[in-house]
């Protein structure tokens, strides 16, 4: 039944126009960054939450974006792999930063395909801010 699922999970889309803001609420922004890794670096990485992916970025990319405050649950992932998830309780106003890197466990599960298959490919976690130097390294992605 597992094997039946893993084929079936198949492969994440970017959803369009994903409204992250609403007129009537406070806002946070959100700096992502994803730094550049042999492990995973031929795979693009999926950012959303609620199963909608709002955000795609490759080795040396990074995206910012306005969303409500509040609490969020963001997902993290590639195709046909399982999502890592992080939780932020966004307060209004302020800048949050997030790093998106490959998951040091998926690499021991490579050696058995099941476990691999169950194992998240991207891990995020919410970092301090890069400096503006740091991101001159790093292209804009422009996904929202």
């Amino acid at each position: 039944m597992i094997v039946v699922a893993i084929f079936l999970s198949g492969c994440t889309t970017l959803s369009k126009n994903v409204q992250l803001v609403s007129a009537s609420t406070t806002q946070s922004e959100i700096v992502i960054y994803r730094a550049s890794a042999f492990q995973a670096g031929a795979v693009s990485m999926y950012l959303g939450g609620k199963n909608l992916y709002f955000i795609e970025l490759q080795n040396n990319q990074y995206d910012k974006f306005m969303i409500d405050s509040g609490n969020h649950l963001f997902r993290a992932k590639a195709n046909a792999s399982p999502a890592s998830q992080l939780y932020l309780e966004m307060k209004p106003n302020v800048k949050y930063c997030l790093a998106v890197e490959p998951n040091p466990d998926r690499l021991g599960a490579v050696i058995i395909p099941l476990i691999a298959n169950m194992v998240p490919t991207f891990i995020g976690k919410n970092t301090s801010c890069p400096s503006h130097a740091f991101l001159k390294d790093y292209q804009q992605a422009f996904n929202t």
